[in-house]
């Protein structure tokens, strides 16, 4: 198992955005997925508060995943299949 920052997004709900060269990012542990939502908000929190954004992230619209990545790979080669 993995865990994923997810985003809520006003077309697909709750969708994992965030990404490493294209490929969807994964985080071992809770923690770290934890720890790199804190340090985007703190980010975005700083840059707002320097006049260089002119909205806030609010927290509420990020949530910590479970992801079970053999299900994904399963899915994918389903796809690849079907449309190959």
């Amino acid at each position: 198992m993995k865990y994923e920052v997810q985003t809520l997004t006003w077309a697909d709900g709750w969708v994992n955005t965030w990404s490493i060269n294209g490929d969807p990012e994964y985080f071992d542990t809770y923690e770290d997925a934890e720890f790199a939502l804190h340090e985007l908000l703190a980010d975005i929190n700083e840059a707002y508060e320097e006049g260089f954004m002119a909205d806030n992230y609010d927290p509420s619209d990020y949530r910590i995943a479970i992801v079970d990545l053999n299900w994904v790979d399963q899915f994918d080669q389903f796809f690849i299949k079907r449309l190959g």
